[in-house]
């Protein structure tokens, strides 16, 4: 079976300090974690991705099923960041403070039975 590229969805939605530990220190080669989630009820076989024992995203709809019956299957795997690039912007508060504002994240890991 060949390695299985996906981008990981749903970054941008989690909590900001998610958001920003992600943008700090995901990079590549960064070693994350599956957890298949059977009851979710937007997609049957979704899978949640973590890093650090925390829920950064799933793995993209299009190929959570493939990687749900890895998961599952007892296999060894191991899954790593294949690539991991944010844009962020300043932008000021009312009191003329400059903050750094994450505008996106797009992270696409790489899964491969061992």
């Amino acid at each position: 079976m060949e390695d299985i590229l996906f981008s990981v969805s749903g970054i941008m939605f989690r909590p900001k300090s998610i958001i920003r530990m992600v943008d700090r220190e995901v990079y590549d080669g960064v070693v994350l974690t599956l957890e298949c989630e059977p009851d979710n009820k937007y997609d049957a076989h979704a899978v949640k991705v973590l890093y650090d024992n925390k829920m950064i995203g799933y793995v993209e709809r299009d190929f959570s099923e493939e990687v749900s019956l890895i998961v599952n299957s007892g296999d060894e795997y191991e899954c790593n960041v294949f690539s991991c690039f944010s844009e962020s912007d300043t932008d000021y508060t009312d009191s003329g403070r400059e903050i750094e504002v994450i505008k996106s994240i797009d992270l696409t890991a790489e899964l491969k039975i061992i």
